[in-house]
């Protein structure tokens, strides 16, 4: 059955936060289909909200979630309140939370569907690669798989006739693509969502640099960009070196790619998450704990103070992009305003290609659209002391009216590079 290429929205995945609070359910919108019935636009049974303190309770639930997934059915915003699902007793999982800190406006709600379930179901729908699968990831608000097609294939129907359909959703999905080309715009300071020009024997490129990075592994301080960004090779026998602009075409060598989680052919390589790379600076270069705020060739900065992870179905006014892309490039903004999460640990298949698959990323819906070269930029939460650095871009989705912006959270870095984000 094929699917139109347009479509709307996408919304999936997230872990959130816990309890000591009981707090009602709310009234919720329809879920998402179930099996075959395919949806133009994907929804939550949820409500979009920014509870207090959802940001600090995620951190805390974040390493939970990790060690005892099957005790846990993931977490999200509803509306005012940030709800947990557990496969515990009610009264045991309140205890535990509160053991970890977590608390305030949190709803507790048990559920027979675990983290690990879907996690399972997520890796054998990766390991099939599936003709018409775009994207794909846990939605836990509805306890679901939620699957982004562009056609539903044979090869889909007996993945589901041999599976347990309530554990699955479909929707219609735009094309993921990576973006390439930016600069911001000749900075003499290197900051986050500057300009940089990544070549090696075989490729040049235009990207952006996103968030300064403490030792890692025995380096001195680096900077974060894309994985795409890097070319084969990287860290490898052909270095990717990687310039700045001082004016319109001239680049100065500021340092190489040392590590990247794109393997040669695309995609993220086997046992590393997202689409990250990492920058060892030359000697005498240094970066600082600063990213570039607002659009086009802005001389504004912002000091960043720490990293976060949002939930799934976060929502608010206070999260944007830093990319060079716009100087040559179809726009000129630099900075897109992001106002929700509609996907996390999403396995998206670059430009359809199945053989590209890149896993771990998040998306948020916008009030714009990233160009070409805001690949490898910062994804930032503002506040009165400073940024929260959310993650590194990695490329966008367009259909109809709706742009997603794609990107890997800066904990992905921590996880596979170790080390952190540089901050004031």
């Amino acid at each position: 059955m094929k699917i139109g290429a347009r479509l709307v929205l996408l919304g999936l995945v997230v872990l959130a936060t816990a309890v000591a609070l009981f707090v009602p359910a709310h009234a919720a919108p329809p879920s998402p289909p179930p099996g075959l019935e395919v949806a133009a636009r994907l929804t939550t049974p949820a409500r979009l909200g920014q509870p207090v303190h959802a940001e600090e309770n995620y951190g805390r639930l974040e390493s939970e979630f990790a060690l005892h997934g099957k005790s846990w059915g993931g977490a999200f915003v509803d509306g005012d309140v940030l709800v947990v699902k557990t496969t515990l007793p009610v009264e045991v999982a309140s205890r535990r939370l509160s053991q970890i800190g977590v608390s305030g406006a949190i709803e507790i709600r048990p559920t027979a569907v675990s983290m690990v379930q879907l996690q399972i179901l997520q890796d054998e729908l990766s390991a099939a690669r599936i003709p018409g699968v775009i994207q794909f990831g846990p939605q836990y608000a509805s306890g679901r798989l939620m699957i982004g097609v562009n056609q539903v294939s044979d090869s889909l129907k007996t993945f589901l006739a041999s599976n347990d359909e309530s554990l699955i959703g479909i929707y219609e999905a735009p094309t993921f693509q990576t973006m390439v080309d930016t600069r911001r715009f000749y900075p003499n300071s290197f900051f986050g969502g500057a300009a940089i020009k990544l070549a090696s024997p075989y490729w040049t490129g235009n990207c952006s640099s996103a968030f300064s990075w403490t030792n890692a592994n025995g380096y001195p301080i680096r900077m974060l960009t894309a994985g795409h960004c890097a070319p084969s090779g990287a860290g490898g026998s052909q270095p990717v070196n990687v310039q700045r602009m001082v004016s319109g075409s001239d680049p100065v060598k500021i340092g190489e790619v040392a590590w990247t989680t794109i393997s040669p052919t695309g995609g993220t390589s086997q046992g590393m998450t997202g689409d990250i790379a990492g920058i060892v600076l030359s000697s005498g270069i240094n970066a600082s704990p600063k990213i570039w705020v607002g659009s086009g060739n802005t001389p504004n900065s912002m000091d960043v103070i720490g990293r976060r992870t949002l939930p799934e179905n976060w929502g608010g006014t206070n999260v944007y992009t830093s990319g060079a892309g716009g100087i040559f490039g179809p726009s000129n903004y630099g900075q897109i305003q992001l106002t929700s999460v509609v996907g996390r640990n999403l396995v998206v298949y670059d430009g359809g290609d199945l053989s590209k698959a890149i896993n771990g990323l998040t998306a948020m819906n916008g009030n714009g659209c990233t160009t070409d070269g805001d690949s490898g930029g910062a994804v930032y939460q503002a506040s009165a002391s400073g940024a929260w650095a959310l993650g590194v871009i990695s490329g966008g989705a367009f259909g109809g009216a709706f742009c997603w912006t794609y990107f890997t959270p800066v904990a992905v870095a921590v996880a596979d590079w170790s080390g952190d984000v540089l901050k004031q």
